[in-house]
């Protein structure tokens, strides 16, 4: 078993098959323990046994293991900068090595550049918005504003990022912000919040760009610009919509409703959203809806030059009562029968 190869291995002088399967007994015992501290008796060892194989090309494989380890424990703010320090010395001592291979992806996967854009879907029309970028190992960023057009609901809806890009690249551009940004020394992300001038009402969306060592980011955030909100539900066979201002909270009346049915084209072997219905939201700002059941409806609400249109799909289905059932159960002196006893 184990520990006739182990022998062998002493015997041999083979350190690096006994490290691994020292590694493999503490992985064992690692992740059956319930002690509370095992995380860090795990480190410990690990780290220990590092330090005594700093001598063979395997020692790169257990600092690879344990720098993988430490990058997994979120809640060490310095967890990403031990790596760096542990993977550079293990690719100093033996560059050759697989463990230095590793340790070298650890290293590019902390360096890599970072960026995610935040916000609102709906902003009210004649207010400064509020966005944030969280960010990672980039000095700078680039934020435009571009319009969307009506056709940008097809190409979303078909998902080819490719496409998606390109539309965005060529769009009508319409404010440009420039950020200057504070790489952490930690190697961790940050958050920044930044503001943005009023829009008129339509659909838009922000693309974070910026070039690092020739590696691109490129992210987008597609938000709107609209005072109406609405909620709906469906009760009694019925789907209620109820439109309402988005600042103040009250009914509307007199916004357009249209309602989109998604339907099969066996021409494109694809699924679209078609017009099947428009109201008019009545003095409580209220739709009752008594048809489209066990259809899966899109909401698109217009009120002189506001339009709302969130892609947000709602289905109508039935509910079906519970029917009554009769049965019998028969019961016996036994707690199991058998026939013939």
């Amino acid at each position: 078993g184990v520990q006739t190869c182990a022998l062998r291995s002493i015997s041999a002088k083979n350190f690096s098959a006994l490290a691994d399967y020292d590694i493999g007994r503490l992985e064992y015992v690692h992740s059956n323990s319930t002690l509370e501290d095992k995380d860090s008796l795990y480190i410990n060892s690990l780290d220990y046994l590092a330090e005594k194989t700093n001598k063979i090309p395997f020692h790169s494989e257990i600092a690879a293991k344990l720098a993988t380890f430490l990058l997994s424990q979120t809640d060490d703010s310095l967890a990403n900068v031990k790596v760096i320090k542990i993977c550079d010395d293990a690719i100093k001592l033996y560059p050759k090595s697989t463990g230095a291979g590793k340790c070298r992806n650890l290293i590019n996967t902390i360096k890599q550049p970072f960026g995610q854009l935040y916000g609102e879907s709906v902003y009210p029309a004649c207010h400064q918005m509020i966005f944030a970028l969280d960010y990672n190992n980039i000095g700078s960023a680039e934020i435009e504003t571009v319009k969307l057009g009506n056709d940008f609901d097809e190409i979303i809806r078909k998902g080819d990022q490719e496409e998606i890009r390109k539309y965005l690249v060529n769009a009508k551009k319409v404010n440009t912000i420039s950020l200057k940004l504070n790489s952490s020394s930690l190697f961790r992300s940050q958050r920044m919040e930044f503001s943005h001038d009023k829009l008129p009402f339509g659909q838009y969306a922000l693309i974070l760009s910026t070039n690092k060592n020739s590696q691109e980011i490129f992210q987008y955030l597609i938000f709107n610009i609209s005072d109406l909100a609405y909620i709906t539900y469906h009760a009694d066979k019925k789907r209620v919509i109820i439109v309402s201002d988005r600042t103040s909270g009250k009914s509307v009346k007199g916004v357009k409703v249209t309602l989109m049915s998604q339907n099969y084209n066996p021409g494109n072997r694809q699924y679209e959203f078609v017009p099947t219905g428009d109201f008019v939201t009545d003095s409580e700002g209220k739709v009752t809806i008594n048809n489209h059941l066990e259809q899966n409806i899109k909401i698109k609400l217009s009120y002189k030059k506001d339009i709302l249109d969130l892609n947000q799909y709602h289905y109508n289905y039935k509910r079906y009562e519970n029917s009554e059932t009769n049965f019998a159960e028969f019961f016996t002196d036994r707690s199991i029968y058998r026939p013939g006893q």
